[in-house]
């Protein structure tokens, strides 16, 4: 009785462990199977931050590539070759002495466009991304942001006994509004913070007072570090015209009219660092734009008839012995003396304010993805 009992209780005992390893390993294979599942969750994961990252880094070459191509097409409106136009943020030596993962850029015609408009391409090596992308690259005009007002200004001083106007305004103007007879309103607004007394203006001209100085956009002073191909801007898509010249002073510094107005010669490069544009003859403005930041003044005396519209940020401008045919802006004085005038013309203010300056831009909405030749 007591032997069978006993082998009972061996036989339930060996059972007992069997379940308890059984149940042991079962736990481990869960356990490991969890691991695993969750390793492989973190490594997917890992793995898609990636690609996402260098998709988006992919999509942000691309996107410089095309703005390169917008900014290039300022210098020269025609189309281009592939070409390297960005070379990644990655790049390193390629086979051809190329950076791996350059992008690749082009400028082509767009058929049947009635505007001035161009194709932008860019791509990249298909072992680095199989898609390309493209866009519209569209020229324009542009101008500074100007008072429509032939004078604005600190202060004005005419010569002591000056006899003549040293504000008026073109002979078609003034036909125009006295054509009625009577008297008709000013059409020539001039704003000036110090009145001068008894101003002498010619017909329609009328002086207004100005409660603060008057001072130029400081995002117009970034066209001064532009070169004329736009290689060094700080502005992106805008270069000045044909006659428009930028100048950067400093105080106490006086910027001649008459040397800037000089287009260097071949060879010359002592303010040819200084030139925005140059005027020469038969250019295609109509007039000048001179503008001059940073504190200096400008020097236009003597200089007979001048047509074009004159600025300066934070100075002066003396305008002695020179007929101004367009518009004067200055933070503080401008000096007529005894004989300098500013004349009026709407039409030559306009195309400084609308059509001076050059200007490219991507078409919103014209961007496509995919495949390029």
């Amino acid at each position: 009785m007591n032997s069978n009992q006993t082998g009972e209780g061996k036989r339930c005992a060996g059972t007992s462990r069997g379940s308890v390893l059984l149940y042991v390993l079962l736990l481990c294979l869960a356990l490991a199977v969890m691991v695993q599942a969750l390793c492989a969750v973190v490594v997917v994961a890992q793995r898609a931050r990636t690609a996402e990252a260098v998709g988006r880094a992919q999509l942000a070459e691309r996107d410089r590539g095309l703005a390169v191509l917008c900014q290039q097409a300022l210098s020269c409106w025609s189309p281009s070759p592939w070409q390297v136009v960005y070379g990644g943020e990655n790049a390193c030596g390629g086979e051809n002495g190329e950076p791996i993962g350059a992008v690749e850029g082009a400028l082509s015609e767009l058929a049947g466009a009635v505007t001035p408009v161009m194709e932008a391409s860019v791509r990249q090596d298909p072992s680095v991304c199989a898609l390309g992308a493209s866009a519209w690259v569209e020229e324009g005009r542009d101008g500074l942001d100007l008072p429509m007002a032939a004078l604005v200004a600190g202060s004005v001083r005419a010569s002591s006994g000056r006899q003549t106007p040293w504000l008026d305004c073109e002979a078609e103007t003034e036909a125009l509004t006295f054509a009625g007879g009577g008297a008709a309103p000013a059409l020539v607004p001039a704003y000036v913070v110090h009145l001068p007394e008894n101003p002498i203006l010619g017909p329609g001209c009328v002086l207004e007072p100005l409660d603060v100085p008057w001072r130029l956009d400081p995002g117009w002073g970034l066209l001064a570090g532009l070169t004329e191909s736009g290689s060094a801007s700080t502005v992106s898509g805008v270069v000045p015209g044909p006659g428009v010249l930028v100048v950067r002073g400093h105080k106490g510094e006086l910027v001649h009219l008459s040397e800037l107005m000089r287009a260097p010669a071949s060879g010359e490069s002592d303010d040819e660092s200084r030139f925005v544009g140059t005027l020469t003859a038969g250019g295609e403005s109509p007039a000048v734009l001179t503008v001059v930041v940073g504190g200096a003044d400008l020097d236009a005396s003597n200089l007979g008839e001048v047509q074009g519209v004159l600025v300066v940020d934070d100075g002066s401008i003396y305008l002695d012995g020179t007929v101004l045919q367009g518009a004067a802006f200055a933070t503080r004085e401008v000096e007529v003396g005894e004989s300098g005038t500013i004349v009026y013309r709407e039409n030559v203010l306009r195309w400084a304010t609308d059509r001076s300056l050059r200007r490219t831009r991507l078409v919103p909405g014209s961007r496509k993805e995919g495949g390029t030749g």
